[in-house]
């Protein structure tokens, strides 16, 4: 496994792993907050990393 692979792949882990959390304990509230930011930033980042490794397995 390349080291690029291993990036994408912790990417994809440490995105999932924030928009659990954010997910998981953020408080119920109809206000905009902290925790929407990072759930979405989660998501984004699931997605990158997803994307990258993706990216790494079609052009080997």
């Amino acid at each position: 496994m390349t080291i690029l692979m291993s990036v994408a792949l912790a990417l994809a882990v440490l995105g999932a792993l924030v928009t659990h959390s954010a997910y998981r304990f953020a408080p119920v509230t109809n206000k905009f907050a902290g925790w929407d930011v990072a759930f979405v930033s989660g998501i984004s980042v699931t997605a990158l990393g997803s994307l990258g490794a993706l990216l790494l397995v079609f052009t080997a």
